[in-house]
């Protein structure tokens, strides 16, 4: 499927525990550009209530920090 984001992580749950916390992240180059189905996929999942962000090499220290066990959760810029 054309545009999907190039990782989505689910991270280990208990077989009783109902819901996990779908991660979906773009991963572009420092000077990659964002396909309008890529950008369509991250705006659909984003309204979903799915976390997703787009990361390029320059946020590294973000990527460190949202991925830690008690990490903040990842926000889609308002304009990407």
């Amino acid at each position: 499927m054309a545009g999907r984001p190039c990782e989505v992580l689910l991270p280990k749950v208990k077989r009783t525990q109902i819901k996990g916390d779908l991660r979906c992240h773009g991963l572009l180059s420092r000077t990659g550009r964002l396909r309008p189905e890529q950008r369509d996929w991250l705006k659909h999942l984003a309204a979903c209530g799915f976390e997703t962000a787009l990361w390029r090499p320059k946020d590294l220290d973000n990527i460190i920090t949202v991925l830690a066990p008690d990490g903040p959760r990842a926000q889609l810029p308002d304009t990407f």
